[in-house]
């Protein structure tokens, strides 16, 4: 049997023909009897987990972050992965380690969880892909730009240098984006990075749900899912249960986050646990009772949208014959789907394969060069 010295509480799992166990229970807690989930073990580990141990505590010994935390489920083969390990700051700063329920801020993997709630309203019956933005936000200026502009970052803007806002400074943030005039493309013509999109998609979703964005997403994702430590609101997150990201130039975590306004775009903090919940929709096309999404729901979140021009789904690039993202594994199919974050993290979703991952850092130092992720995927993809 395969031990792991570092812990204890190692439970021996046999399925089919391949010697399995367990290391943390709290980071993928499974359900009675959909697949996925392991029903008394939960996160089950492979016999190359020692292997895939020892490439992670390099990554983080060679100072590409922090600490990391990552999740992997091979649905087909039924192979889970776990890993956790590292602390808050490099080493030589004060720090606290992190473990399995630590929050992690996924930066710009909240665009998939807001992009979902979109496809929520869709199936409510409130919208469509192809709504103008104008009729549900009149004062937005362009009557050109739809849901789908928004979401594909094809809405013509070529980006603006806007930071984050404060929780005070909300509101005037929305007016600032919609005070913008001019556009420099067509909509639907080019696909340029547009991150506040996501703040008027998030308006839209508060307008047409008359709820904000957080009551909405606890209402329709969060509590039905079991995702009890994920949370777009600051305020909520206590001391000692997150970690920000670190500032490698400053020498110092990102603490103006701690302050930030619900965006969108960005912000939301969550664990590998909550997101593995939320992902493993896209394998089952559908979560129990009530039914989170529709099958049909789930197929248009994974379905590329673009005639194959900028490889996007509704909620998330997709990786398509040829990754123009580069954020990808190369083993990796071309339906997979995912998008990272600023701070090190991403999500993938690979339904040919019948794979979920999840890599959460607070190091922006991943980020900056995005074959990071390649390498993580790829090495996750060979369990």
């Amino acid at each position: 049997m395969v031990n792991n010295p570092e812990r204890s509480n190692n439970l021996p799992y046999f399925t089919r023909d391949r010697l399995l166990y367990s290391t943390n229970n709290a980071i993928f807690p499974g359900r009675q009897g959909d697949g996925i989930g392991s029903e008394a073990i939960g996160m089950i580990l492979t016999a190359h987990a020692p292997r895939l141990d020892s490439y992670f505590h390099r990554l983080m010994e060679e100072d590409l972050s922090p600490c990391l935390s990552i999740g992997y489920l091979d649905c087909s083969r039924e192979i889970r992965y776990a890993f956790t390990g590292g602390y808050s700051a490099p080493e030589g700063y004060e720090r606290a380690a992190v473990d399995g329920r630590t929050r992690f801020n996924v930066g710009s993997v909240t665009k998939i969880v807001t992009a979902s709630l979109i496809v929520k309203l869709i199936e409510e019956g409130l919208l469509t892909l192809y709504s103008p933005v104008r009729s549900v936000i009149p004062e937005y200026r362009f009557p050109d730009v739809t849901v789908w502009h928004l979401l594909t970052h094809t809405a013509g803007y070529d980006g603006i240098d806007e930071p984050w806002p404060n929780r005070e400074d909300a509101e005037a943030y929305l007016r600032r984006i919609y005070a913008i005039d001019s556009r420099s493309y067509t909509p639907g013509e080019r696909q340029i990075y547009f991150t506040q999109g996501y703040t008027i998609l998030m308006d839209m979703i508060e307008r047409l749900s008359g709820k904000r964005l957080e009551a909405f997403a606890r209402e329709c994702l969060f509590d039905p899912l079991g995702m009890k430590d994920t949370t777009f609101e600051t305020p909520l997150l206590e001391e000692g249960t997150f970690v920000l990201p670190w500032n490698y130039e400053t020498g110092s975590g990102m603490g103006g986050l701690r302050n930030a306004a619900v965006t969108g775009d960005s912000g939301l903090y969550s664990t590998v646990s909550d997101l593995m919940l939320f992902a493993r929709l896209f394998l089952l096309r559908k979560h129990g009772d009530p039914i989170v999404f529709s099958p049909a729901g789930v197929d248009l979140m994974l379905r590329e949208t673009t005639g194959g021009r900028f490889s996007k789904t509704p909620i998330a690039w997709r990786k398509s014959d040829v990754d123009p993202h580069g954020c990808f594994g190369d083993l990796q199919s071309p339906a997979c789907i995912g998008h990272p974050g600023f701070t090190g993290c991403m999500l993938s979703i690979d339904p040919h394969y019948g794979t979920i991952g999840v890599i959460l850092s607070n190091s922006p130092r991943i980020h900056s060069d995005w074959r990071n992720y390649n390498k993580i995927w790829n090495k996750l993809m060979t369990l």
